[in-house]
């Protein structure tokens, strides 16, 4: 990650702490359970929005698009039993 050493002065960078803590908490949709992304193995709650891919009669969730980008190009890499 870069460095923002410089970028803001103290009185700039208050603010900004100000104005995030006034923000509000988005809405969290409730999650009809959990499951491991199969390319990062991160536990991942299943909403509407999560990502996903529905392949040999198996519907596997992810962490992000990058992931099932990741999993679509090469799903047998995932697999359980597959050399890492």
């Amino acid at each position: 990650m870069p460095s923002y050493e410089g970028a803001l002065n103290e009185i700039q960078l208050a603010g900004l702490v100000a104005y995030l803590e006034s923000l509000s908490a988005p809405p969290v949709a409730p999650a009809s359970g959990t499951a491991v992304d199969p390319v990062c193995h991160m536990k991942v709650a299943i909403i509407d929005a999560t990502p996903r891919v529905q392949r040999g009669g198996a519907t596997y969730y992810f962490c992000s698009s990058v992931c099932r980008a990741r999993f679509s190009d090469h799903p047998d890499r995932y697999r359980p039993d597959a050399p890492r």
